[in-house]
């Protein structure tokens, strides 16, 4: 579940019920998105394709869709401003949930057990040098990654690799984080070849709280309890003694399920900007 989440589109259910009249004329944008680290205006005219039901314009490339042709700019000079304009208002309309993205509910009784991935990262707030999900972004890149990993020469070699998950806790209370290299799921021999820990340190960090606690050698998986206030979480869980010295690596999965009241009161100190 997301908190404020807001979908781009149309209800499709009347249809998939067997709704027999026709869906509205629409026109459809794809847009290749932005790296997390920096601002979305930034990637506005990046890479777009918009998709009306006669027109694609794809960079400098216009094609009339009945005919299968490309037509030149300057004669369909109006049809290409329309296009850009529902473009703007499209993107203009997405971009609220770019800036302040819609955050996984955590704490609601609907939903005891949150399952996270490396997929949901934004960027570290430990480590400004570590690489993130632009760098991993798919399973085959998790997986060649989780390979080095295996490797306790080649895992030297890599950088800090480390996200932080934006989440809302509906209730304060304790929480039980569980940190893995792999998914909970996987089989005996992955856990065994690709999800074992070093020894080292695991730290969690969610606002004004952080813990950590040794991770023993072989280690598939480890189990922290931490205090959460009602309200918005950035959570970060990092790992120290896992690849080069000084370098840090994150759990690729998590999950987050409240398990009790508080246990702890709120640290009297205060964040201070610099």
């Amino acid at each position: 579940m997301f908190r404020d989440w807001k979908g781009d589109g149309i209800d499709l259910s009347k249809w998939i019920l067997g709704d027999e009249s026709p869906l509205p004329e629409r026109t459809f944008f794809q847009w290749d998105g932005f790296p997390r680290s920096e601002s979305p205006d930034r990637y506005k005219s990046n890479d777009f394709t918009i998709l009306s039901s006669e027109w694609r314009l794809k960079g400098f490339e216009l094609l009339n869709r009945r005919t299968f042709h490309r037509e030149d700019f300057e004669t369909h000079e109006k049809i290409v401003s329309d296009l850009l304009s529902q473009y703007g208002s499209w993107w203009q309309s997405i971009r609220p949930a770019l800036v302040d993205p819609a955050r996984a509910i955590v704490g609601d009784d609907r939903q005891k057990i949150v399952p996270l991935t490396w997929g949901d990262w934004w960027p570290s707030r430990e480590s400004t040098d570590a690489k993130g999900q632009e760098t991993y972004p798919n399973q085959a890149a998790l997986s060649n990654l989780l390979e080095t990993l295996a490797n306790p020469e080649k895992s030297k070699s890599l950088p800090s690799i480390s996200g932080h998950w934006k989440l809302h806790a509906n209730q304060s209370g304790h929480y039980r984080v569980i940190l893995r290299k792999i998914p909970a799921e996987a089989s005996e021999e992955e856990r065994t070849r690709l999800g074992q820990f070093q020894a080292g340190v695991i730290h969690v960090r969610a606002g004004k709280f952080e813990i950590k606690t040794q991770l023993l050698k072989g280690a598939t998986s480890v189990s922290l309890g931490v205090d959460l206030n009602e309200g918005p979480i950035e959570l970060e869980a990092w790992t120290e003694g896992q690849t080069g010295e000084g370098k840090i690596l994150g759990a690729f999965f998590a999950s987050v399920e409240r398990v009790g009241e508080r246990k702890m009161p709120d640290p009297e100190w205060k964040v201070r900007p610099k």
